[in-house]
């Protein structure tokens, strides 16, 4: 991701998304632990699988499978 600018560019897109999750908690004062480590988890997923794709190359499979894959991981690391 850090040598592609367009991942990037999706990532903080990714990003900005994610923080919007809590937006609805806002309102309500600070937002919960439990919100915040919800954004975080899946933000950290979706980077891991951004940073999988890219470092294989061009020839690395599709975006959605390391995805899959990082979801994968991240179940059983939280089982």
């Amino acid at each position: 991701m850090l040598t592609d600018a367009r991942l990037r560019a999706e990532v903080a897109k990714s990003e900005g998304y994610l923080a919007g999750i809590a937006v609805d908690d806002l309102s309500l004062g600070e937002i919960p632990l439990r919100t915040r480590l919800l954004r975080e988890i899946a933000a950290a997923t979706l980077r891991a699988a951004f940073d999988s794709w890219a470092s294989i190359g061009r020839n690395g499979g599709e975006l959605v499978e390391h995805y899959r894959q990082a979801q994968t991981e991240r179940l059983a690391l939280l089982a």
